[in-house]
């Protein structure tokens, strides 16, 4: 993901993606950017919940979030 903010902007919206993200913000080798980084996967913390359909039928369509 790529995030194009102005220099006046920027602090806000890194502050913003590392919030709803939990990620940490590092530099890069090239002073234009910033990266924000993944924290290490812990791995699986048991085994996943198995869930049921509640009624039978093709599901609703979900809302999805698109970042370009």
């Amino acid at each position: 993901m790529c995030i194009d903010a102005p220099r006046a902007d920027f602090d806000a919206e890194a502050a913003f993606w590392r919030s709803l993200l939990g990620w940490q913000q590092t530099g890069s080798p090239y002073a234009e950017f910033e990266r924000l980084v993944r924290p290490a996967d812990p791995g699986p913390a048991g085994p996943a919940p198995a869930r049921r359909r509640r009624r039978a039928g093709p599901r609703a369509p979900r809302p999805r979030l698109l970042v370009a």
